[in-house]
């Protein structure tokens, strides 16, 4: 048995868009340090890939086989996402799986990156806090 005690009302309980939402800022943090040339390898590459890989699943359109955030969540962060907020949101996972993988990136693929960032941080109403990428954690791959 787990030592950990949230003590969640049931008010308060996580539903799957607060671990979606949550996993994709991750995301989106991990995409920043790469456009800003943190080192992706080793743990941080396995982070990347499997963060990655949840994001998309929980985004992509299984045509109601598996009921997934895109198939379940009438609103996330007090936003309805519509079909071009998930298509954002796939790409950015493919192309973080891109660079963690070590395919090259150049000027115009960053650019994809940080453009879909800022769409999504738009749609999501969330702040662009680029300060955490000036901690010296990022440094350790």
């Amino acid at each position: 048995m787990s030592d950990f005690n949230f003590n969640l009302s049931p008010d308060d309980t996580m539903r799957r868009e607060d671990f979606f939402v949550e996993r994709l800022k991750l995301l989106m943090v991990m995409c920043r340090a790469f456009i800003k040339g943190y080192p992706v390898e080793g743990y941080r590459r396995e982070a990347v890939l499997k963060n990655a890989e949840h994001v998309f699943f929980e985004t992509a359109d299984w045509g109601g086989q598996y009921l997934n955030v895109r198939e379940k969540a009438l609103y996330i962060n007090g936003v309805k996402p519509d079909s071009y907020f998930y298509q954002r949101v796939k790409l950015l996972a493919l192309m973080a799986k891109s660079f963690a993988q070590g395919n090259p990136a150049g000027y115009f693929r960053v650019k994809a990156v940080e453009d879909t960032i800022n769409e999504i941080e738009s749609t999501l109403k969330l702040d662009n806090n680029e300060d955490v990428l000036e901690m010296h954690f990022f440094n350790v791959a």
